[in-house]
């Protein structure tokens, strides 16, 4: 069991997030004792912060997260079934090393459908200049998010009195990290694309018009 945060910001972002990160660090820190981290890097006129707490549960030796990976990172918190991982790998480690060689966003679609069991990820690739998160299709574990127009919060705990709404579990979402020609703070630089589970997604549950099924 482990827990995370997630905070994309565009360069004009202008927001204070200091009260909203203390309190889900001081969440996250129950969820995950025995290590917690902070990765944070640019991806063009993005800044990224990812923030993960662990209880070690299964591997030799903790797989500290953020996971990292010739420039890509993983948030994972769940269990994966009917695979039979290498000897002292963590499912955080497996899920990695399937990620990070992917090619092209097909790659990372197919694989993420293919998963089965409780969890809920975020996953950060460079080179396809994309960010992926969601949930399991019967939504065991919790994804909460915030979206602004500068900036994206997603998590696995909330708090009292927060703005943070469940994440739909009818499938899994895309962020193309583009660049936009409106440099204000309140440009919404970012689109969510819909991979639903199946074919039959929900897409009254979302509630937003900037949602792309693909």
């Amino acid at each position: 069991m482990c827990g995370f945060y997630f905070i994309l910001r565009n360069g004009q972002c202008c927001c204070d997030l200091t009260y909203l990160t203390d309190r889900l660090k001081e969440a996250l820190y129950h969820r995950g004792p025995d290590a917690q981290d902070i990765y944070e890097v640019n991806a063009g006129n993005f800044r990224l912060s990812f923030y993960a707490t662990l209880l070690w549960l299964r591997g030799s030796e903790p797989f500290q997260q953020p996971a990292k990976k010739n420039g890509t990172v993983l948030l994972w918190n769940g269990d994966i079934y009917d695979v039979s991982l290498p000897e002292n790998m963590s499912d955080t480690e497996y899920i990695l090393n399937n990620l990070e060689h992917s090619s092209q966003s097909h790659d990372v679609i197919e694989f993420m459908k293919c998963l089965k069991g409780p969890g809920s990820w975020v996953f950060f690739h460079p080179s396809l200049n994309s960010i992926w998160f969601g949930r399991d299709v019967f939504g065991r574990h919790s994804l909460l998010q915030e979206k602004t127009p500068c900036h994206l919060i997603l998590s696995s705990v909330g708090f009292q009195g927060s703005n943070l709404i469940e994440v739909p579990a009818n499938g899994f979402f895309q962020i193309e990290l583009n660049e936009s020609e409106d440099k204000s703070c309140n440009a919404a630089h970012f689109e969510l694309n819909l991979y639903p589970w199946s074919v039959k997604s929900d897409l009254e549950k979302l509630g937003s018009s900037d949602i792309k099924t693909r």
